[in-house]
């Protein structure tokens, strides 16, 4: 359960977004626009962060990409209780791995995701 890790930090300066995995589309995406970014999610606002690993259709997908195109990092617990990062320079086969299939290659703490510019649409 991850329900306590639902912390949503923003770094307007690199418009990246790194939110716990119990964090809600609605407050990641909540985050972002306080500091006039978006970040493409789902349309169901109470899905937790884990839908950016699956897929993620929504209003931003034909100009942003889904919401999993937008992940650029994960903190995760393997197997063996280690938390590493997976991002495309570190751990680049696990990363690969979890967008799409993420589940299943350990406990996602948290996602690191590329944020956009929410105006002008």
């Amino acid at each position: 359960d991850l329900e306590h890790f639902q912390s949503v930090d923003v770094n307007v300066e690199t418009q990246l977004v790194t939110a716990g995995g119990g964090a809600t589309a609605r407050q990641i995406q909540q985050g972002a626009q306080l500091h006039g970014l978006a970040v493409p999610l789902g349309t169901a606002p109470t899905v937790g962060a884990g839908l950016l690993l699956q897929g993620g259709i929504g209003h931003l997908s034909r100009r942003c990409g889904l919401s999993l195109d937008s992940v650029v990092a994960a903190r995760i617990v393997v197997a063996d209780g280690s938390c590493i990062t997976a991002s495309a320079k570190e751990n680049g086969d696990i990363f690969w791995a979890l967008r799409g299939y993420g589940p299943n290659f350990g406990v996602v703490v948290s996602l690191t995701m590329r944020a956009f510019n929410a105006y002008p649409f």
